[in-house]
Parts: C-alpha cells; sequence; structure tokens
C-alpha cells in the first residue's frame, strides 16, 4: 500500500485498539457482554492511519460459572446466587491487545483484538468479580482504506 505522506509503498503495523464501549446487562441466568471497538494499520514509516475496522464484540458469562469465594460457605453461596434478579453488574475495561497470525504463502493474514475486562457482581452487599476477555479475528482484507 501506498502512505500518502510518504509516497512510497510502506508495510503496515497494527496500531491500539480504541475501545469506544463496553456493558453488561444481566439477563436470565447470564450477564450480556458487547463492546465496540476501533483497530487500525499504520504506515511502519511515518504511523499515518492507512486502514481502519469497527469491531462489535459479544459474549454471555453464565453465572453458573461464577466461583465461589473461599471466605464464604456455599449454603451462603447458593443464596447469593438466589438473590442475583436485583443483583447490580459493572464492567471495567482493563486494556486491549492486538496480534496477527498468518500471511505466509498460502495463509490468510488474521488480525486478532482482544479487550481484557473485570466484571463486578453485587447482590445482598457481596460483591464478586470475575476477570476475561473479549476476542474477535478479522482477516487484513476486511479493514477498509482510510485515504
Amino acid at each position: 500500500m501506498r502512505c500518502p505522506n510518504c509516497s512510497k509503498f510502506v508495510s503496515m503495523e497494527n496500531g491500539e485498539p480504541q475501545v469506544s464501549s463496553i456493558e453488561a446487562v444481566l439477563r436470565g441466568g447470564d450477564v450480556e457482554i458487547t463492546a465496540e471497538a476501533d483497530h487500525t494499520r499504520n504506515c511502519a514509516d511515518c504511523g499515518t492511519e492507512l486502514k481502519s475496522i469497527s469491531i462489535s464484540f459479544s459474549e454471555n458469562v453464565s453465572l453458573k460459572d461464577l466461583e465461589k469465594p473461599d471466605e464464604m460457605s456455599e449454603a451462603d453461596f447458593e443464596k447469593w446466587k438466589s438473590g442475583l434478579k436485583n443483583a447490580e453488574v459493572e464492567i471495567d475495561e482493563d486494556g486491549s491487545d492486538s496480534d496477527e497470525s498468518g500471511g505466509g504463502r498460502y495463509a490468510k493474514n488474521m488480525i486478532g483484538v482482544t479487550i481484557d475486562y473485570e466484571l463486578k457482581i453485587t447482590s445482598n452487599k457481596v460483591e464478586l468479580k470475575k476477570t476475561g476477555q473479549l476476542r474477535e479475528e478479522n482477516p487484513a482484507s476486511a479493514y477498509d482504506e482510510c485515504c
């Protein structure tokens, strides 16, 4: 690809993903997590944005998968889970990253974007935390040219 600033053919490197939103909603026995992020591929010489993509993430976390805290008895934990209909759910982004694979002979160049998160569920004055990752992979050919 030719860079409009350098006026030469250049290789591209991945920019940092920009997370525009991340949300968590309690639906029945699951927490539905959604996020939006933009990712760019930049000129390796001058850093000009050459290609970009908007990515939507979605994942369901089952409340059955939550781990019992060490200080909580099994009976208290079951009681806590039964009161989750009125729980407060919060989610925080805990960083994002991208990686690239393939691109060799006969191999599709795939670019993965990962968002780390920390999920907090509060019910009956007890808060449980769970960390996780949202991940999407797209071929480099799915990126749109910026210039």
